[in-house]
């Protein structure tokens, strides 16, 4: 049976990367108590608290998970990150006319953060699969790029552009790390040159565009 922790990982842990963060994090902490620790704002000190706690929960746990598990688990974990998604149009909080979050209890949750970790754990998995060529044709960027599609659409409708174009960013980094036929790729620079002046005129809005 394979283990469900991988405690070899622990042998090449990066103590000058955690020593590094653990500082940056008391020090952004530290500073953020001395400047509203007598205030109404105080509430953000202890949030940052229960977040950088829940983080390094986190964190620990995948030091010691087998991420060779997650190849049975992407396709829920993607699924999951874009139903959260979805479910933010209907049920997410609205702040500043952006509808981003998703309240659970005393916490914030915004589902397209998750949606980067979705989309690299879901097209790592297709692309582990892949058995056809080693550049992808036109055909073989069907899947992938509906995927990629899916979780963007729904982000830019929150709206959310940054986010959505990180996304993006993501699955055409992985993309293009596999490989894509040259005709495909000077065909999609071509799309992209055309549709951005529509782009701009019929989807960004004002204070995008600025």
């Amino acid at each position: 049976m394979r283990r469900f922790f991988d405690t070899k990982l622990i042998d090449h842990f990066d103590w000058a990367l955690f020593s590094c963060v653990a500082a940056i994090l008391f020090l952004s902490l530290l500073n953020l108590y001395s400047a509203t620790f007598d205030l109404p704002a105080a509430r953000f000190f202890r949030s940052q608290l229960v977040w950088i706690s829940i983080g390094t929960a986190v964190a620990t746990f995948v030091l010691f998970f087998d991420y060779r598990l997650l190849e049975r688990l992407s396709l829920p974990i993607y699924c999951l990150s874009v139903l959260l998604v979805a479910l933010v149009l209907f049920t997410g909080r609205s702040v500043l006319g952006a509808q981003r979050w998703l309240q659970i209890g005393p916490l914030s949750l915004q589902p397209s953060e998750l949606a980067k970790i979705g989309i690299v754990i879901g097209l790592a998995r297709y692309f582990h699969t892949w058995r056809g060529s080693r550049a992808l044709s036109l055909a073989g960027l069907f899947w992938p790029g509906l995927m990629t599609a899916v979780p963007v659409l729904l982000i830019l409708k929150q709206p959310d552009l940054g986010t959505a174009i990180i996304v993006f960013s993501i699955s055409a980094a992985m993309i293009l790390f596999v490989g894509v036929r040259n005709r495909v790729l000077a065909l999609a620079v071509v799309a992209a040159l055309i549709a951005i002046p529509f782009a701009w005129r019929y989807a960004l809005r004002p204070y995008q565009k600025s």
